[in-house]
């Protein structure tokens, strides 16, 4: 830390040199410093997300994600219930139509997008509690509508009533 303290001194000195003003100088500071800082982030978000099959036996735990995701919104209704959530997902799980989603590899979330005639049905898409409010269900979920625009389809979507899903 020191050192880069020191090399930041150095090249507010050099900058200092090159400008006419205090303020000019402290500008250009902060650009700098910007520009170091943008160096060491991440690369954006749509950049850091993939998709990958579903199998069958991906089934506990995608009913373990839909449980976490779901559990606070069910429990304001007073409708949560494990046994439920399995039921319910048991039967609507269509591995081929499903994909997870993986945010820097690791599985953040999944959905279900099964075709009928002239649609689509968003049948679930789930992102875990620590990776929503990123961003992540809205890249997937401008991804699905791409492809179902590219099949000239319209896309069926259900959500809770007062489900913070909604909002899309």
């Amino acid at each position: 830390l020191g050192i880069g303290l020191l090399k930041m001194d150095i090249f507010t000195a050099r900058l200092s040199m090159l400008t006419s003003s205090p303020s000019e100088s402290r500008i250009a500071v902060r650009s700098a410093i910007l520009s170091l800082s943008a160096m060491h982030e991440h690369p954006p978000l749509a950049e850091r997300i993939a998709y990958e099959a579903v199998t069958v036996d991906d089934f506990e735990a995608m009913l373990e994600l839909r449980i976490s995701a779901m559990r606070e919104s069910l429990e304001q209704l007073g409708r949560f219930s494990p046994e439920r959530a399995r039921e319910r997902l048991q039967k609507s799980f269509y591995p081929e139509h499903s994909e997870h989603v993986l945010l820097d590899r690791n599985r953040a979330g999944f959905f279900t997008l099964r075709p009928a005639e002239n649609a689509l049905h968003l049948e679930h898409l789930y992102i875990h509690p620590r990776c929503q409010s990123l961003g992540i269900g809205s890249i997937v979920l401008r991804r699905l509508l791409a492809r179902a625009d590219a099949e000239q389809k319209v896309v069926y979507v259900g959500a809770l009533q007062e489900s913070p899903a909604n909002r899309f």
